[in-house]
């Protein structure tokens, strides 16, 4: 039996269907400006354009089939060791003008090092047509830095900063005692009239499971922060899990209104003022003042293989497609606006159903680790050496309760700063509430309450043997009792 380990851690694809072949007649239909956008959707990488039409096979195909779609390419391959290093990936949605009549373009770049950022941004024409800039960085502090400065995050005045960037470099919780714990934090939405923007942020811990290491061997560097242990019953399904945390920052370009001019601009030097510790003002033409998400994770194993959101899986494929799925919901074009905010609010939906996803693992998980428990105490329920096995379960338990509530309140806060961000009347995260609603009630019928019911048997199947034995006990004496007598009794006799 193992033991699980908890620790606190341009492609195009186009389809036209200008011509179509029935009763031996040619039926030539032009479809609509609406209809042709949720065909044609086109996708950018490494600022260079490559269309992959669909390639239909030589052999004959009857007009109702449809061929396979293509596949997005990666253009670097990752080796074990690259993937300890630190990864930005960009996708920049661009605007409608900018394209053809009828298709949508979305540019994405993989970015290793600090001087590809700053050549992305070197070049301000592909700055200007993005209507949406995403950014997913994992295990890049030099990323984080550069892009704190450059959205003005870690800005120190009260009126236009926020404490964000903190969260963001302080990667470790700080323990209470002997325990670690996990928590979350939502940043009110606040608007910058001056940049024309208004923002918010979240960020949570969470588990995440690892693959534990032969006890015969260390244990690997940089997974530190260990929450729980927990048995298994495959041999070879022996993951140890530990804590990560990841942050994600929303900033959405709103129409800019004029500002009082009693309000002091927080970005104009005052002359007179000034010295060698004071906080460089920024100029708003060198900021980042467009729509944007930046998601930042951190992994104890250091792999952006092991984040949340992992690198070139499903997540961030389906975001290099966003408009492709956005254009088959629609039923008619959609506006810059309108296409920046919906995406929005699909990666943000993504994002805690990623969440999710990683709840429905460590459930699973704990589910067998509490079918051994059950085996074993139902063997011998009277067993006290497994009590201290229970409470430490049971404290086990109790921190995840407390994770997952953190998480269904930051999802509710999430909702309110979200529609104060965009739209008062928008819907935000309809399905993820419900999830986690659900997800609780499976912490409490898997975990906790199994375990409370094993507590309660031990405690009365101990109280029946030590009644068994006092009634023992007791039977035995009243036979020493009666011997007694009876010897007594032949003693005065004779």
């Amino acid at each position: 039996m193992d033991k699980l380990k908890f620790c606190s851690t341009k492609t195009t694809a186009t389809a036209t269907n200008n011509e179509v072949l029935r009763e031996g007649r040619s039926i030539n239909r032009t479809p609509s400006p609406a209809t042709q956008e949720k065909r044609d959707v086109t996708l950018e990488d490494q600022y260079h354009t490559e269309d992959l039409h669909l390639h239909y096979p030589p052999r004959k195909r009857s007009w109702h089939t449809r061929p396979q779609s293509p596949g997005l390419k990666w253009y670097k391959e990752y080796t074990p060791e690259s993937c300890k290093r630190g990864r930005v990936l960009v996708i920049d949605y661009v605007k409608k003008d900018l394209t053809t009549v009828g298709k949508r373009k979305v540019a994405s770049q993989e970015i290793h090092d600090l001087e590809g950022l700053r050549k992305l941004y070197a070049n301000p024409a592909r700055e200007a047509e993005a209507t949406l800039r995403l950014f997913h960085i994992q295990n890049a502090p030099w990323a984080a830095q550069f892009l704190l400065r450059k959205f003005n995050i870690n800005a120190r005045d009260d009126l236009v900063g926020l404490d964000f960037d903190r969260y963001i470099r302080h990667k470790r919780p700080e323990k209470k005692g002997r325990k670690l714990p996990m928590s979350g934090k939502t940043w009110k939405t606040q608007h910058d009239p001056w940049r024309g923007v208004s923002k918010t942020a979240f960020g949570v811990d969470y588990l995440k499971s690892y693959r534990a290491p032969d006890p015969a061997e260390r244990e690997p560097i940089g997974i530190k922060g260990k929450i729980m242990e927990l048995n298994c019953f495959d041999h070879d399904d022996n993951p140890y899990n530990g804590w990560d945390v990841y942050s994600c920052y929303v900033q959405h370009k709103e129409n800019v209104s004029n500002v009082d001019p009693e309000i002091r601009n927080p970005y104009k030097q005052i002359p007179g003022e000034g010295g060698t510790d004071q906080y460089h003002l920024p100029r708003l033409e060198d900021l980042d003042n467009g729509s944007a998400i930046l998601l930042f994770e951190e992994s104890n194993s250091g792999s952006i293989e092991d984040t949340i959101i992992a690198s070139r899986r499903q997540m961030e494929s389906r975001w290099r497609r966003l408009p492709f799925y956005l254009a088959f919901e629609s039923q008619e074009s959609i506006e810059d606006d309108q296409m920046a905010l919906q995406c929005t609010k699909m990666i943000v939906q993504d994002i805690w159903k990623a969440t999710a996803e990683v709840w429905e693992e460590f459930l699973e998980v704990g589910g067998g680790h509490v079918g051994i428990l059950e085996d074993r105490i139902y063997e011998n329920p009277a067993d006290e050496s497994l009590a201290p096995l229970l409470w430490t379960n049971s404290d086990m338990w109790l921190s995840v309760e407390r994770l997952i509530l953190v998480h269904k309140n930051i999802v509710r806060e999430c909702q309110a700063n979200l529609r104060e961000l965009a739209d008062r009347y928008d819907t935000w995260l309809e399905k993820t509430t419900g999830d986690f609603e659900r997800l609780n009630n499976l912490i409490q019928e898997d975990l906790v309450k199994p375990t409370t019911n094993l507590a309660d048997l031990m405690y009365k199947s101990v109280g029946i043997r030590d009644a068994r034995h006092a009634v023992e006990l007791s039977i035995s004496l009243w036979r020493q009792v009666i011997l007694l007598f009876v010897v007594q009794t032949v003693f005065i006799l004779t």
